[in-house]
């Protein structure tokens, strides 16, 4: 089937100038699913980590369990759900199952409560299992792992765990809630499965960022999606990030040195998914040159299209005119400042005002009004010899990548 998804290619000037050293240039990938090729959604195979020690008690654990609630009210019989819990070790409250008999799988919710400490590789563990049992890649498959707190020594397990969960094609989404959760651990987590990591700053948003969450998933059209770019003599490729629903740096395989691949996974059928791809160009005569071929592979299940793939030629040119030379893709730029602010809001402790002020403005001019507010106020407490708190710190890490909201905290 033709059309079922589109791939285009916009780099960030289309004329470089003739020099004699090579130049940086940037191309977004656009990946959209048309959506009169998918009718249905694809089941989902859901699993929720979540942390019940004992500082999730009182309104934490309460607003969790009627958020768990929702969740199962959202999903359909053909989906699948399990529940696993843990504090110091791990409980399966809710095997792998369909989503069949809601009135009892809510019920069983109710006995999660709150005790004792934090061991998120446990949780990790017994839920990646669980996964495991209707792993399939006709779904949606995907972990959900809250936490509110450090866990104990188990870091490196985590991560190895999140790898193991990657390989297979399982995202982790990590949400940490509150102000005393381990902010590099969640994002390796994330990043090491292909997933997210976002901040709840308190549990009255619990429900309405599962919400968002299931919501996500589905829309999803696409799986095992990979783009590859085979790139002509002498152009090589710096990095690539997605930047949808929230920006993450992707790994690349390069399997010889005109060749390089990264896996994206899942398309939206809503959103579709975008990567920026910063390119290294070789200095040429004047004239038009193919700097690159890319290629889109997908499966498109709900359309029983396996396998399928799409390709286009990006080109180039070169030119002595300063009035070509000098034009830009005001829109590829802007994705690419996003970006850069981004990166430096991965250590928040280190930032300047000055760096503060850039990040602030750069979210202002993206419209994300309300974030940029925050940070620019911000701004102001370090300029004024003031710390940042953790709250704000969390803020300024996680919610300067996030593209599409998902949820609406208030």
């Amino acid at each position: 089937m033709a059309g079922e998804v589109s791939l285009n290619c916009t780099l960030s000037k289309n004329y470089v100038p003739v020099t004699q050293e090579p130049q940086k240039l940037y191309a977004l990938v656009d990946v959209q699913v048309a959506g009169e090729s998918v009718t249905g959604r694809m089941p989902i195979n859901l699993n929720l980590v979540l942390d019940h020690s004992g500082s999730m008690s009182g309104k934490k654990i309460a607003d969790l369990r009627e958020a768990v609630k929702f969740v199962i009210d959202q999903l359909e019989p053909n989906d699948i759900i399990s529940v696993t819990i843990f504090n110091d070790s791990v409980d399966v409250i809710l095997p792998s199952q369909a989503v069949t008999d809601k009135a009892n799988l809510k019920s069983l919710i109710n006995s999660i409560d709150a005790d004792d400490g934090t061991t998120i590789s446990l949780g990790m563990r017994a839920g990646l299992d669980e996964i495991a049992k209707n792993l399939a890649p006709d779904k949606v498959n995907r972990v959900l792992l809250l936490t509110d707190g450090q866990t104990h020594g188990d870091e490196d397990k985590c991560e190895e765990l999140a790898k193991e969960s990657g390989t297979k094609g399982v995202p982790i989404n990590a949400l940490g809630l509150g102000d005393d959760w381990n902010a590099e651990l969640l994002s390796q987590i994330a990043n090491h499965s292909g997933g997210s990591s976002t901040f709840l700053k308190d549990p009255g948003v619990i429900t309405g960022v599962f919400q968002g969450e299931v919501r996500w998933l589905q829309a999803i059209a696409a799986q095992n999606s990979e783009v590859t770019f085979r790139l002509t003599k002498d152009v090589t490729m710096e990095r690539v990030h997605r930047t949808i629903p929230d920006i993450a740096q992707l790994g690349l395989a390069a399997p010889d040195d005109r060749t390089v691949s990264v896996r994206i996974g899942e398309i939206s059928k809503d959103h579709g998914q975008r990567l920026l791809f910063e390119l290294m160009v070789p200095p040429r005569q004047a004239g038009q040159y193919r700097i690159a071929q890319v290629e889109i592979s997908y499966d498109l299940p709900m359309a029983g299209l396996m396998n399928e793939k799409v390709r286009t030629d990006i080109l180039l040119n070169y030119s002595s005119d300063p009035s070509l030379t000098r034009q830009v893709n005001a829109a590829v730029l802007n994705i690419a400042e996003r970006i850069a602010a981004w990166r430096m809001a991965q250590k928040p402790e280190n930032l300047s005002a000055d760096q503060l002020q850039r990040v602030g403005t750069v979210l202002l001019s993206a419209g994300d009004s309300e974030l940029g507010t925050k940070v620019l106020e911000m701004a102001k407490t370090v300029r004024l010899g003031q710390q940042l708190s953790e709250e704000d710190k969390k803020t300024i890490r996680f919610e300067t990548g996030k593209t599409v909201r998902l949820d609406k905290q208030t």
